[in-house]
């Protein structure tokens, strides 16, 4: 690779790259913004997008949907290598309609000075004006909540290792997004402009020309600023292709399996996590840099820390992490109190290692019982010690069986289950919901 430098607030530091030796299972984060996005609109970026995933069969990463109403942040489909749940998915995602597109903001307004906003005689001027004042101020208020939303979006994969890449089906925001905390969380922003290349209809239907690239505004070019710059401080892109979205899909694919790592050496004696901007560069004539624009310097912690840390982070978080390959057998009815046997299956293929090898096994279970959001029980164990070459021949076939029993606490209603294998580090979790 061509030599990097880096410039650095704080104490200095000295950068070293290197290729990456293992990319798979870098998750896509499709993340589908209903708050931000005009209705009409919503529904031709996704039905491009379920044509191209009908067309596909394994996907080269894992790949998990969300939708965000403004209201609520739903996991519609856990990450997953099979592209017709991802397709089935977005086909379920229904198109919001108010006086505004979508969720509190929508469809572009008409500009200042438009004749249609005048008050002339009897006409709608005024309302249109009111109109106008109430779009702004959904959208400066709705600004704060899409970057929490998307920083909730990052830290349900914080127990993922690596970067993650976040695809964010949007129209944008009036208002600058803070990216440090995505940066932090190692989430590349992906935002795919919506508005590009789609004419639709504004809240005027009679107001003409009817597309974007002919209906230039300022807040038009604010919103797509916004997103460039979101995209460039988190390392990723600004896609503005609507009308083939998959391409934003591939570019993001693109950047996980060729890119570099770089190493970044600091002397700060802090026990306190300290975030540090950084500016790469590289010595070469004509080249465009992607990288985040600063890195959260965190103590080193031992192995054991480490261990606890990404165990507590996977069991906080809904979303089922596909680092190791587990089932968990279905719970059968039962009563308050009563002891249940819960039966995990963990297996290998091609992508996801056994947490078995020819030095044995070393791996730890961790659980908790559900009631809502709450934990009302935690269980676990670690496993580890030698196996005879017969018995990994037998895992290799059957797989490797966990059981464990637990007295269920009344008002139950999901089991979460975290394994890590504490060889390699990788980590898997399910959750299943409780008759």
């Amino acid at each position: 690779m061509q030599p990097a430098s880096a410039v650095s607030s704080g104490a200095p530091g000295r950068l070293e790259g290197s290729l990456p030796q293992e990319i798979a299972g870098i998750p896509i984060i499709l993340f589908f913004d209903q708050l931000n996005t005009p209705s009409n609109e919503q529904a031709e970026v996704r039905h491009r997008l379920a044509i191209w995933y009908q067309n596909q069969h394994t996907l080269a990463a894992p790949t998990c949907v969300i939708l965000y109403t403004g209201w609520a942040l739903r996991i519609l489909q856990q990450p997953t290598t099979e592209a017709a749940k991802v397709r089935a998915a977005i086909d379920s995602i229904p198109t919001t309609v108010n006086l505004q597109g979508a969720g509190a903001t929508g469809e572009l307004p008409l500009p200042s000075g438009a004749n249609e906003n005048l008050a002339i005689g009897t006409g709608d001027g005024p309302l249109r004006t009111i109109t106008r004042l109430d779009y702004f101020w959904h959208r400066a208020t709705g600004s704060s909540d899409t970057q929490s939303a998307l920083t909730y979006a990052g830290r349900l994969f914080a127990a993922w290792p690596g970067e993650k890449a976040l695809v964010w089906v949007s129209a944008g925001t009036t208002i600058e997004l803070e990216t440090a905390p995505l940066q932090a969380l190692q989430v590349k922003l992906y935002p795919l402009n919506v508005h590009a290349h789609i004419p639709y209809e504004f809240i005027a239907s009679f107001t003409t020309p009817t597309t974007t690239y002919e209906y230039e505004t300022d807040v038009n070019s604010q919103l797509l600023q916004n997103m460039r710059e979101a995209a460039q401080e988190t390392g990723g892109e600004l896609c503005s292709d609507s009308l083939e979205p998959q391409s934003c899909v591939q570019k993001a694919l693109e950047d996980a399996t060729d890119h570099y790592l770089l190493s970044y050496e600091t002397h700060s004696r802090s026990t306190q996590p300290e975030w540090r901007q950084i500016r790469v560069k590289v010595d070469r004539p004509g080249v465009t840099v992607s990288a985040r624009n600063g890195v959260m310097i965190t103590p080193i912690l031992k192995g054991s820390a480490r261990k606890r840390e990404q165990i507590a982070s996977a069991l906080d978080s809904p979303v089922d992490l596909p680092g190791l390959r587990l089932d968990l057998q279905p719970v059968p009815p039962h009563h308050p109190g009563q002891k249940i046997l819960l039966s995990l299956l963990m297996r290998s293929d091609a992508n996801r290692p056994a947490v078995w090898n020819s030095d044995g096994t070393d791996f730890t279970v961790a659980g908790v019982v559900l009631c809502g959001p709450d934990v009302v029980q935690r269980f676990g164990e670690d496993i580890h010690g030698s196996l005879p070459q017969q018995t990994i021949a037998k895992l290799d076939v059957s797989g490797l069986t966990w059981a464990y029993k637990i007295a269920m606490p009344k008002n139950a209603t999901a089991v979460r289950l975290v394994v890590r294998d504490n060889t390699t580090g990788r980590i898997g979790s399910i959750t299943r919901s409780l008759p």
